[in-house]
Parts: C-alpha cells; structure tokens; sequence
C-alpha cells in the first residue's frame, strides 16, 4: 500500500484492530469499533466503524490470524 492508497485499493486486509473500553469496573471490556492497516512510512491507517463517539482511549492490537 502506498502512502496515497487507502486500504480497500487492493482489498488488503486489517493487520490490527482497533479496541475501546466501554463499562467500568466488574463490567469493564474491550468492543472492537474498527481496524487498522500498515503504512510503508510505519505509521497505521485507522478505519473506525459506525457512528459512536469515542470518549476514551484507543487501545491497537495486531489481528490474529488462522493458521
């Protein structure tokens, strides 16, 4: 992918996902809201998904993949 390129030019997939804390305490977990695509630059192209607004901290893990 260039630096120009968006991620779906050549249908790449995600290499990390993009998480955000929702509940607090006991009822604290991760909801994934998007993902995110190597730069040759070494920087992450995010794509959120939906509509929501983020009040807290992005947290940004590789994808798992199938082996």
């Amino acid at each position: 992918m260039t630096e120009t390129s968006t991620p779906t030019d050549n249908n790449k997939k995600p290499d990390w996902t993009v998480k955000s804390p929702k509940g607090h305490g006991r009822y604290h977990r991760l909801e994934t809201i998007g993902a995110g695509w190597s730069r040759e630059d070494s920087g992450i192209c995010v794509r959120l998904s939906g509509t929501q607004i983020v009040e807290n901290d992005l947290y940004i893990y590789p994808v798992e993949r199938a082996e």
